[in-house]
C-alpha cells in the first residue's frame, strides 16, 4: 500500500452547497482540499474517535468524529466499489473499523432527538434522519409548553441555508419527557415539561451567549474596492458585520479562510483582502475575496471591549491596546478573533520598489503579487493562483516591426485540473 491514498470528486458536506474537492488518506492525518484551491480540512490521526459510512442516493458518505467538540467531517462522493480500499485504510493508517450506519430517507417527521456536545440528531426507528452542528444554534426557545424552537446564525456567505426548525416534544416521550407532568406548581415554581428539558440540554452544548450587540473591535468608514462602496466593519465573538450605505453582510468566521495584508507599490496604501469559502453575493455577482483599502499612514489605538466570558474566549486579547498602522490593527485583531491565518508580502521585490509588478487583467490594470506560495493579483477582479496547481507559465511577447521598442510584455498562467489559463499582459519589460 502506497504512503497515501487520493480519492476525488468528493464534496465536503456542511452549511450551504457542498463543496467539491478531493480527500488524501495520509499516514498521520485525513485532508480534504476544495477543487481550485480555498477551503480545506485537516485531520490528525490522534483527533479520530469514530468513522462510519451510509449509503445515500448519489454515493456513499463518510462521516469522521473527532475528539471533544470539534465538529464531524462528512464526505460524499464515494463509491461503493471503494468501501474495501476505505475500510482498509482506517483500519491500517488510523486504527480505526469503518462501521456502517444506516439512514432514514423515507420523510418521516416522528422520531428521537439525540443531544452531543458536537451535534444535534433526528433518528427514525433507529435510522438517522438528519444531524445538526451545535455551533450553527443561535437561540433556542420555547413556543409553547411542548414546543422546542432553534434558530440558527445568519450568514451572508451561505447562498442557501436553514434558518428555524421546531422540535414537538409530547408529556410521553422516552429520552425527555416529564413523568410527573402536570402538577400543581408553587407561584416561583417553573413547570419542567419534555420540551424544557429539550431545550436546557440543547443550550448546554450549543454555548449560547446573549450578544448585546456592542463589537470586540470596531473600524469606521473603511473602503472596500470588491465589492465596492465605504462600510464599518465590526468584529464581533462569532462573526463580523461590514454595514454601509448600499451593503450589509454578516460573515461567520467559519467562512474566512485567510486574510492578506498587501502593501501597494510605491504608494502608503494598503490591500486588507479576506479571503471567503463560500462566497458572499451582492446583487448577481458572488465575491471570493474582499478587497478593503487603508492608509498607512493612519494610525490606530483600539482596545478591544471584552466581558469575563470573552477574556477566557480569547486570552491573547488580553495583551491591552493594538496601535499602529490601520490596516495593520485590522488584520491583526481579525486574526485573534476570527482565527485564521495571515499572509504577507514575500521576499519578491520589484526594479522599481514594492512587492507586486503591475499587470492587467481583462479591462483592469492592477498588480500582481508573487507570494511564498501563490501569484495574488489584486485589486479587481481578484485572482488567487497556487503554485502546486500551476502548470505552466509562459512568458509572450508580440511579433512584429515594433517588438523592439515594446516596453511591457505578457505572461499566460496555465493551471491543473482543468483551471484554464489566466493572461496577464502589461507587465513591464525591466521587470
Amino acid at each position: 500500500m502506497s504512503t497515501e491514498e487520493t480519492f476525488g470528486n468528493i464534496s465536503l458536506i456542511g452549511r450551504g452547497v457542498p463543496a467539491p474537492g478531493a480527500v488524501r488518506f495520509g499516514q498521520g492525518s485525513i485532508s480534504w482540499k476544495k477543487t481550485g484551491g480555498g477551503r480545506s480540512v485537516d485531520v490528525p490521526a490522534g483527533d479520530i474517535e469514530t468513522m462510519h459510512y451510509s449509503q445515500v442516493p448519489g454515493g456513499v458518505v463518510v462521516t469522521v468524529r473527532r475528539t471533544g467538540d470539534k465538529d464531524p467531517v462528512k464526505l460524499k462522493g464515494f463509491k461503493g466499489a471503494d468501501l474495501v480500499n476505505l475500510k482498509e485504510l482506517c483500519q491500517t493508517r488510523y486504527s480505526k473499523s469503518l462501521e456502517k450506519k444506516d439512514v432514514q430517507i423515507t420523510g418521516r417527521n416522528w422520531g428521537e432527538v439525540s443531544v452531543t456536545k458536537s451535534s444535534v440528531g433526528f433518528t427514525v426507528d433507529g435510522k438517522e434522519s438528519f444531524e445538526l452542528n451545535t455551533k450553527d444554534i443561535a437561540s433556542v426557545s420555547l413556543a409553547t409548553k411542548h414546543e422546542v424552537v432553534m434558530e440558527f446564525h445568519m450568514d451572508d456567505a451561505v447562498k442557501d441555508a436553514l434558518v428555524e426548525m421546531s422540535f414537538y416534544v409530547p408529556p410521553s416521550s422516552a429520552e425527555w419527557g416529564a413523568p410527573d407532568w402536570p402538577k400543581d406548581l408553587a407561584e416561583d415554581e417553573i413547570e419542567i415539561t419534555g420540551a424544557k428539558n429539550l431545550q436546557d440540554a440543547i443550550v448546554n452544548v450549543a454555548n449560547i451567549t446573549t450578544d448585546s450587540g456592542t463589537p470586540i473591535a470596531e473600524f469606521e468608514s473603511v473602503s472596500l474596492i470588491a465589492p465596492r462602496g465605504k462600510v464599518a466593519i465590526e468584529l464581533h465573538a462569532s462573526h463580523m458585520r461590514l454595514t454601509g450605505s448600499a451593503a450589509d453582510f454578516k460573515i461567520s468566521y467559519g467562512a474566512l479562510q485567510r486574510v492578506y495584508l498587501l502593501p501597494k507599490p510605491n504608494t502608503a496604501q494598503t490591500y486588507a483582502v479576506l479571503h471567503l469559502d463560500p462566497p458572499i453575493r451582492k446583487g448577481q455577482t458572488f465575491y471570493a475575496f474582499i478587497v478593503a483599502q487603508f492608509n498607512q499612514n493612519e494610525e490606530l489605538e483600539i482596545e478591544p471591549a471584552l466581558d469575563d466570558d470573552l477574556k477566557r474566549k480569547f486570552p491573547s486579547l488580553e495583551d491591552g491596546v493594538y496601535e499602529g498602522p490601520s490596516g495593520d490593527v485590522f488584520v491583526r485583531l481579525l486574526k485573534a478573533i476570527g482565527g485564521c491565518k495571515l499572509t504577507r508580502q514575500g521576499q519578491f521585490t520589484a526594479t522599481e520598489g514594492g512587492a507586486a509588478v503591475k499587470a492587467a487583467n481583462k479591462a483592469e490594470v492592477g498588480h500582481l503579487f508573487p507570494l511564498e506560495k501563490s501569484f495574488f493579483y489584486l485589486p479587481k477582479p481578484a485572482v488567487l493562483l497556487h503554485y502546486a496547481d500551476v502548470e505552466s507559465v509562459e512568458f509572450e511577447r508580440h511579433a512584429g516591426p515594433a517588438v523592439a521598442t515594446q516596453r511591457t510584455f505578457d505572461v499566460r498562467i496555465s493551471m491543473r485540473a482543468g483551471g484554464g489559463g489566466h493572461p496577464l499582459p502589461g507587465i513591464p519589460k525591466h521587470e
